[in-house]
C-alpha cells in the first residue's frame, strides 16, 4: 500500500515532536532504504531520493531533523504499519457498522484534533476525537452547546470563502478565523454517491494543520463518504412525498394517493393547511436543500420540501394552532411568502402559487401574506388606472 510522503512525515513528526522542513510531496512506496554516512535515503516509487537526517544539525532540502541515534528504518516502517492498520480498521468498521458515530470514531483515531460531521445545513451529526477539558472561546463551544454551527458566527468574508471553496469542488481547505482569535480551521466535503451530503470540520485545538494532517482529514472524508454511499438508510428519506410534489407542479393526484402520502404524519386531507415559499440569498436548488434539515428541526410538525430553487413549508394548522414563522425570521434571513389557508389538500397548488406571488414581494427577514401582496398590487394598479384580476 502506498503511503503519501506527507502522511509519513506527519506521523514521524508526532513521535519526535519536531518541525517539518521542506517536505517533498511524491507518493511513496518503500522499495528499499539505504544508509550513507549517517544519512538515511528513502527511495520513492518514482526513483527520487529523499534524505532524512538523524543528527542535531540542519541540512538544506531535508525532510526532517530527527534526534541523533534514531533507528530511522524501524521508525519509518512503524509509521507505515500504523497508517496501514488504521486504514484496514476503517474499512472493516464501514463494512460491519450501521452507526456513523462508530465509523467516525474509528476514522478520526489517526487525527491530531477532534473532528465533527455536519449535514449540509450545518447541523451537528456526530463528532469524535479527544476533546480538551475546556473548549471556551473556540468554535467547539458553540457547536457542542447548540448542536449546530451557525453561519452567523463567521464573518461575511469567511462565509463567502467557505461557500466559494465548497462550490469549487476542492477536497478540503484551511483558513484562520477572525472571530476565534486566529484559530485555524479545516473543512472537507462529504459525498453520498457523488452528491454533496455533509461537511467535516475541525479546529487546531492541539496544533495547526500540516500537509500530512490535511491529507489525513481528506482520507477521513473519503471514508465517511464511502459509508454513506453504502446501503445505509438516510432517516430523511423514510417517507416519500412524491404525490405532494406532483401537486405543487399542478399535476393531478387521486384522493387515495394523496391520503397515503400524509398518513405517516397523522394528517387528513380535509384539515386546515397553509403553505409558505422560502428563499435565502442566492437562489439555487443546492442552497435550498442545504437548509432543509435545519428548517425541519425548527418546525418538526411541518413538512419541508425542496421545490425547484426554494423551500416549501406545508403546515397543518388543524394540528398546529400556534404555528408562527417568527422564529425563522429571528434566526435566519429568509424571505417568505405565505398563501391563503385552505381546507382541501387538493387545493395545494393554488395556495402554493399564492405563496410564490407573496414571495416576490418579500425582502430578507420578512414574511408577506398573499392577501397583503394582493392589496399592494391592487393599489399599484389603481394608481396607474390599470384593470386587474385582484
Amino acid at each position: 500500500m502506498k503511503t503519501d510522503i506527507r502522511i509519513l512525515i506527519e506521523l514521524l513528526k508526532r513521535k519526535y515532536n519536531v518541525q517539518n522542513q521542506g517536505i517533498k510531496e511524491e507518493p511513496l512506496t518503500f522499495q528499499y532504504l539505504k544508509n550513507q554516512n549517517s544519512v538515511h535515503i528513502i527511495v520513492t516509487n518514482e526513483g527520487e531520493e529523499i534524505p532524512v537526517y538523524a543528527d542535531g544539525n540542519r541540512h538544506p532540502d531535508s525532510c526532517m531533523i530527527l534526534p541523533s541515534g534514531t533507528d530511522i528504518e524501524k521508525e519509518i516502517y512503524a509509521c507505515v504499519n500504523e497508517y496501514t492498520e488504521w486504514k484496514e480498521e476503517c474499512f472493516k468498521t464501514i463494512a460491519i457498522s450501521s452507526s456513523v458515530n462508530h465509523v467516525l470514531e474509528q476514522c478520526a483515531s489517526i487525527l491530531s484534533n477532534p473532528i465533527a460531521l455536519f449535514d449540509d445545513s450545518l447541523v451537528l451529526t456526530a463528532y469524535a476525537g479527544k476533546m480538551p477539558a475546556s473548549v471556551e472561546g473556540t468554535i467547539w463551544e458553540e457547536v457542542l452547546s447548540k448542536g449546530i454551527s451557525r453561519p452567523e458566527i463567521y464573518s461575511k468574508e469567511e462565509a463567502d470563502l467557505i461557500a466559494r471553496q465548497l462550490e469549487s469542488g476542492k477536497r478540503s481547505f484551511v483558513w484562520k478565523s477572525t472571530l476565534f482569535h486566529g484559530q485555524e480551521h479545516i473543512c472537507a466535503q462529504v459525498y453520498r454517491n457523488g452528491v454533496p451530503f455533509g461537511i467535516l470540520g475541525a479546529s487546531d485545538l492541539y496544533g495547526g494543520f500540516s500537509k500530512g494532517e490535511i491529507q489525513l482529514v481528506e482520507e477521513v472524508s473519503d471514508m465517511i463518504s464511502l459509508f454513506f454511499s453504502g446501503n445505509h438508510e438516510n432517516p430523511e428519506e423514510k417517507t416519500s412525498f412524491y404525490s405532494l410534489e406532483r401537486m405543487l407542479n399542478g399535476l393531478s393526484v387521486n384522493e387515495i394517493a394523496m391520503q397515503k402520502s400524509i398518513e405517516p404524519l397523522g394528517w387528513n386531507i380535509h384539515d386546515c393547511y397553509s403553505v409558505s415559499s422560502l428563499r435565502r440569498g442566492k437562489s439555487n436548488e443546492y442552497a435550498a436543500s442545504s437548509w432543509q434539515k435545519r428548517i425541519r428541526n425548527m418546525f418538526p410538525d411541518a413538512l419541508v420540501m425542496v421545490h425547484e430553487d426554494h423551500l416549501v413549508l406545508l403546515v397543518n394548522k388543524t394540528k398546529d394552532h400556534d404555528f408562527q414563522l417568527k422564529g425563522l425570521q429571528e434566526e435566519f434571513s429568509f424571505a417568505c411568502g405565505t398563501g391563503m389557508p385552505f381546507h382541501d389538500l387538493g387545493k395545494l397548488h393554488y395556495s402554493y402559487i399564492q405563496s410564490l406571488i407573496a414571495l416576490s414581494y418579500a425582502k430578507e427577514n420578512e414574511n408577506v401574506d398573499f392577501s397583503d401582496a394582493a392589496e399592494k398590487v391592487h393599489k399599484i394598479k389603481k394608481a396607474h388606472q390599470i384593470d386587474g384580476f385582484f
